[in-house]
């Protein structure tokens, strides 16, 4: 999976702040070890502290970096579930990619507004629906061979099976 550029952008951030924080932090730690006066040893406490306002911030920015592109992987997993299923109710791709349904539901939602899927929740039936897979739906209302209600949208080509007398529905 790729990362999102975002993702990205923060974690070259992170590194442009911590790599040279770290640095100077060794620097500083390297005069403090080594010094032959107290305004060298001094001047070492001073890097060393100087340091950390780039790697503390060098931080956050990986952090916030490496999460935003888990979180992407993590949408885009999702989306690719979608897209494999057709129609799932939310707790069943929960389920199928190992979240919690809570967790899917707010990635779905992310992945709706940022347009990676389209389709819409199917109120009746609970399931959330992509636009690829509505345009392939057959909706049957009534076995042809018994009369019995059956009400369901089902995909072209799927077998279906009605429940009253067993016949096998195209």
């Amino acid at each position: 999976m790729r990362s999102s550029k975002q993702g990205v952008a923060f974690r070259v951030a992170g590194y442009i702040f911590s790599v040279p924080g770290i640095m100077v932090l060794f620097l500083g730690i390297a005069m403090c070890l080594t010094y032959t006066n107290a305004q060298e040893l001094s001047a070492g406490i001073g890097l060393s502290f100087l340091s950390l306002g780039a790697i503390i911030p060098g931080a956050a920015f990986l952090f916030a970096g490496f999460s935003r592109s888990r979180e992407e992987e993590k949408i885009e997993l999702i989306v690719t579930a979608l897209l494999a299923n057709g129609r799932i109710t939310v707790e069943s791709l929960a389920e199928k990619i190992g979240m919690r349904d809570s967790v899917v539901r707010r990635l779905l939602l992310k992945a709706l507004a940022k347009n990676k899927v389209s389709g819409f929740f199917d109120k009746t039936s609970g399931e959330f629906v992509t636009d690829q897979s509505s345009s392939r739906e057959l909706y049957i209302d009534k076995c042809p061979a018994c009369t019995a209600p059956l009400e369901r949208t089902y995909h072209k080509g799927e077998h279906v099976r009605c429940p009253a007398c067993n016949t096998r529905i195209q």
